[in-house]
């Protein structure tokens, strides 16, 4: 019976995480018809890659499917902190369909970004110390608080400024998503590692029609989300590591995504997304031999 047990609990994961790629495959088509038949697309400017006007309302399913898995553990594990992620990604995720649907002055949005990040370390996530990277022992609390907000909404911002471009803000979602599922394996945060695997099966239901040529966007209601679920993921992974590991990895990929958005500008895509590839590895392995 114990070896029994076990096996159940990573077979019921695995159906909820299939269930939740389902419901995220199934719903972008639906959401693209409605888009489309309502006028709801995103207009080609500057930042935006695309040449004609797209939907940008991927964020809805990958909302859905995310969920049933947030809502499990606000009542079934640490209320607080789930509660406190959970409503951070529902303000940001209406905030994001406000913006797409009618445009919303940006300092209202960067407000609403702050009041996120400060309900989460309010929780508890929070960047407490720089261990490893020369700066060891706990931090004063209000630097705690600048510090932590400023990674949140940085990250938050710099992964909607990357929206626009096929497949590049899903891509890298992805990839920063296993990683952290690799991360919360080892340090054993079972509840983390379910969420981030969550955000890799959504995220490649999403991408099945976001590469080339793109039929949808995840438009502000999913950069945002999925930038401040990634910007969390990085803080919580520096609460639980005693080496330079974990707050490596987060320096580093608090700046990889502005590098790459702005690397994007003058190049085609093809070499964006190979100069990603080639990044991305190598600060992994990096951060990997630091640990």
């Amino acid at each position: 019976m114990e070896q029994i047990y076990p096996l159940l609990i990573v077979l019921l994961a695995g159906l909820a995480l299939a269930g939740m790629g389902l419901i995220t495959h199934f719903l972008i088509p639906k959401i693209i018809q409605y888009a489309v038949k309502h006028r709801l697309l995103d207009e080609p400017d500057e930042r935006k890659k695309h040449a004609t006007p797209k939907p940008a309302l991927g964020g809805v399913a990958v909302m859905i499917g995310l969920t049933p898995m947030l809502f499990s553990f606000i009542f079934l594990h640490d209320p607080v902190t789930w509660f406190a992620v959970g409503l951070g990604i529902i303000a940001l995720f209406f905030t994001g369909l406000r913006d797409d649907l009618k445009e919303m002055r940006a300092t209202l949005k960067l407000f609403i970004q702050f009041a996120a990040a400060s309900l989460v370390f309010a929780a508890g996530i929070r960047i407490e110390s720089l261990f490893g990277i020369g700066f060891d022992g706990e931090l004063p609390f209000m630097v705690q608080y600048l510090l932590t907000v400023l990674v949140i909404t940085g990250i938050t911002n710099a992964i909607n400024l990357m929206d626009g471009i096929d497949g590049l803000a899903g891509g890298i979602g992805v990839i920063l998503s296993l990683l952290f599922a690799s991360v919360f394996w080892v340090q054993g945060q079972v509840e983390f590692m379910l969420l981030s695997s969550g955000m890799v099966v959504c995220l490649l239901a999403f991408l099945k029609h976001n590469f080339h040529p793109s039929k949808i966007f995840l438009g502000d209601n999913g950069s945002l989300v999925v930038g401040f679920i990634l910007a969390v993921f990085g803080v919580v992974s520096t609460q639980n590591l005693e080496s330079g590991f974990s707050m490596t990895l987060l320096l580093g990929h608090s700046c990889y995504p502005y590098t790459i958005h702005f690397a994007s500008f003058p190049c085609a895509y093809s070499w964006v997304s190979r100069l990603f590839t080639l990044t991305e590895v190598t600060c992994t392995i990096a951060c990997f031999d630091i640990a």
